[in-house]
């Protein structure tokens, strides 16, 4: 088990590697490829989110985010470095909110209750080509981030990244939809 997580965490570090090196290019609605260590770290959480949604070898990432119950914890240590506690908890307080309202708070196999996407990228699908990030506001406590997917004008989400023990982490998420957490 400890040489698959190893293995993991050093196919996602080469990802990375490979897809920051390229040069930036500003579009004409001011969106680029990330440029600053804020907008790095959210590229590689959102980047991290689509390979989970693809490969099984990076963990039950959406579990956890959600908080499902009767998830496989062993990957739990990294996600939490990703976020702060404070929007673990909004997101899993809404995912609890929404399966009250629509089944009572009980699962039913077979059946799909909560949000209806995913409340990191503030959508059912990723985006083809990655995102695209732009930087809206910084202030000494935080740093607001609009991503959008590649190709389009507007964004997805708007992201606040406060930088904690040492590293950026995602604080709060604005779907661009109306919905909030944290």
């Amino acid at each position: 088990m400890k040489r698959h997580v190893i293995s993991c965490i050093a196919m996602f570090g080469i990802f990375l590697c490979l897809t920051s090196t390229g040069h930036t290019q500003e579009s004409d609605d001011g969106f680029s490829s990330p440029i600053n260590e804020a907008e790095l770290a959210l590229d590689a959480i959102l980047t991290f989110d689509q390979l989970a949604s693809q490969d099984d070898r990076f963990g039950p990432f959406m579990d956890f985010l959600i908080g499902y119950p009767e998830r496989d914890t062993t990957f739990d240590h990294l996600y939490k470095s990703f976020f702060t506690p404070a929007l673990i908890k909004a997101w899993r307080t809404a995912k609890r909110d929404r399966v009250m309202q629509d089944c009572k708070g009980e699962y039913i196999d077979g059946e799909l209750y909560g949000l209806g996407f995913n409340p990191l990228s503030c959508a059912q699908d990723d985006p083809p080509n990655g995102y695209v990030y732009k930087t809206q506001m910084e202030t000494d406590k935080f740093i607001l981030i609009a991503a959008a997917w590649k190709g389009w004008k507007d964004p997805t989400a708007i992201y606040r990244m406060v930088f904690e023990e040492n590293q950026w982490r995602l604080d709060g998420v604005i779907c661009a939809d109306g919905d909030r957490f944290n």
